[in-house]
């Protein structure tokens, strides 16, 4: 004789059920939520160095809205790219993350971490001693042809038993994220380190031409 199984459910009781059980799916999905983002970020970072690209603009803090438009288009101008990364690391303030943002650009400097920089020029004077930039005169000869000398004398070094070299290229003539982001005192480097160098070059001109065409002022912002 077949034995049958007999569910004691019926519209009260799962209206029961779901009204005192309704927390654990949510935190069921919250939980589904973050493993599927965990997954994606585990994707990303297992992506070969050729297919990312990070970069830090440092020192002032940039006003959110117009940095989200920078960034949506950085995205679309390297489609080739898995990973296509800026941050801003805003240590030049008197905010509470200050000390923070300069302790993660020590950190990212000294593990190797990151392809194309914008930093401040002391920081950058107290660092190309030690070879962590690339020199810039092939590749972006068109750019440096413009600088003034003075300008041009600031960013050029001789370190140790090496020729001299354009180790960065100064900002200050060029506009970007106005209101906030002052450019008087920060160069653009290519990190020396970079995994990804062919890649980071194209990144560097993108930000020198996007530097270059953009007309913040002109934004309804």
């Amino acid at each position: 004789m077949a034995m049958r199984l007999k569910l004691g459910l019926n519209k009260a009781k799962l209206k029961n059920h779901f009204r005192y059980f309704v927390w654990v799916y949510v935190v069921v999905a919250v939980i589904a939520g973050a493993l599927l983002n965990m997954s994606v970020t585990i994707a990303k970072n297992q992506s070969p160095p050729e297919c990312k690209l990070y970069s830090y603009i440092c020192g002032d803090a940039i006003s959110a809205s117009y940095f989200y438009i920078f960034l949506d288009e950085m995205t679309q101008a390297f489609p080739d790219m898995e990973v296509v990364s800026c941050e801003n690391l805003s240590y030049n303030t008197s905010g509470t993350m200050s000390s923070q943002y300069k302790q993660k650009f020590l950190s990212l400097i000294s593990n190797g971490y990151g392809d194309v920089m914008i930093l401040p020029y002391q920081d950058f004077a107290d660092l190309v001693q030690y070879g962590y930039f690339d020199p810039l005169e092939d590749d972006f000869a068109e750019y440096i042809d413009d600088l003034d000398p003075v300008s041009l004398k600031t960013v050029t070094m001789r370190i140790e038993d090496e020729d001299t070299h354009v180790y960065g290229i100064p900002l200050g003539d060029l506009e970007f994220f106005p209101y906030s982001y002052d450019t008087s005192d920060k160069v653009i480097v290519l990190m020396n380190y970079s995994l990804n160098k062919d890649n980071a070059k194209r990144l560097l001109k993108w930000y020198l031409d996007y530097m270059i065409e953009t007309d913040w002022y002109g934004s309804t912002l």
